[in-house]
């Protein structure tokens, strides 16, 4: 907390305050700063894609024997999340594990979160620009899911009449931008060549 400053001091005081106290107690009055610090917390990443055979036993109580190997069982422990943290650092997180776990060149790459790929807690999807701490009940420990994008269907481009930015849809998503919310998407306009034959 920093009171104002006074004519006989240069620098602010700067005083821990006090749980058990109010703010009046503390004499934080109209002008104060107050600096809030959250604390680091951690988060568990799974990919079911890349859980082989035996860690699936161990996740579910088959097996006593726990991978090691976090690139085999898909199980990432991400440490010092902040809770500004947005979608994207997440990922960024993921793929530096990654990166750091695996072995094969090929396998790192086939498992590096894109874009199309959703991470979901609690069976929601979560928003590419929200901060983690707009979502209720994220806290120490919590475990986000990596939904992989299926390579089998072909997503096309449409653009959000509201906001503009580009959204993917596949045969039976719902359609709905994942920015806004905003349920109106115009088909993106082709930048290949095309040429009519006209009577």
């Amino acid at each position: 907390m920093s009171p104002p400053l006074s004519d006989d001091s240069k620098k602010p005081a700067r005083i821990e305050l006090n749980d058990q106290l109010s703010l009046y107690e503390q004499k934080v009055v109209e002008g104060c700063t107050i600096d809030f610090q959250n604390p680091k917390f951690r988060l568990i990443m799974r990919d079911p894609s890349m859980a082989s055979a035996d860690s699936k036993n161990s996740l579910y109580g088959g097996s006593d024997k726990k991978s090691s190997d976090p690139a085999a069982s898909g199980i990432f422990e991400i440490t010092d999340v902040m809770d500004s943290w947005k979608d994207t650092d997440l990922r960024n997180e993921f793929n530096k594990r990654l990166a750091a776990a695996s072995t094969s060149q090929a396998a790192l790459h086939s498992n590096f979160l894109t874009e199309e790929d959703r991470l979901m807690f609690r069976d929601e999807e979560m928003e590419p620009k929200k901060e983690l701490w707009k979502y209720p009940n994220l806290a120490d420990r919590a475990e986000i899911i990596i939904k992989r994008e299926d390579v089998g269907q072909a997503a096309i481009k449409y653009i959000c009449a509201d906001c503009g930015e580009e959204v993917r849809l596949k045969k039976n998503d719902e359609v709905r931008c994942r920015q806004c919310g905003y349920r109106i998407v115009y088909k993106k306009r082709t930048t290949a060549a095309c040429q009519y034959l006209a009577r």
